[in-house]
């Protein structure tokens, strides 16, 4: 649900149970979606009838179809908890605070387009890998 309030945090929360707070598998259970790798381009196969010679068009269509993978190391679990524990302690920013009746309907907007995800956050512990 797409919509910002307590019911619509706690329905989406019953959604992550169900596919064990693991997030790319809720995103991939869900088409369409504007949050599934390359959902912002056209479909791979619709340009690779023009793109095919490019030299690059391998790595594009891996990109558009499967996400675009970085050299990151992996956080380790105890550091990404740690920084996730502090991070909620502290809390907002304070220029979200002083500025809140310009970020609430930006906050809103996002959340309507369903470029943001509304839960508790109490949830966020849950969820397979979390960050802030």
């Amino acid at each position: 649900m797409f919509e910002r309030s307590q019911e619509a945090a706690l329905h989406n929360t019953e959604i992550l149970k169900r596919y064990n707070f693991n997030m790319n598998r809720v995103i991939s259970s869900f088409h369409p979606s504007i949050l599934l790798f390359g959902s912002n381009f056209k479909p791979s196969s619709d340009l690779e009838e023009l793109l095919h010679y490019h030299p690059f068009w391998n790595k594009l269509k891996e990109v558009l179809d499967h996400g675009a993978k970085f050299p990151l190391s992996q956080i380790l679990r105890e550091d990404r908890i740690n920084d996730l524990n502090f991070l909620l302690e502290r809390g907002s920013h304070k220029s979200t605070n002083k500025f809140k009746e310009m970020m609430d309907p930006l906050v809103s907007d996002d959340i309507a387009r369903g470029f943001t995800l509304p839960l508790p956050i109490a949830s966020l512990h849950e969820i397979r890998d979390a960050s802030l």
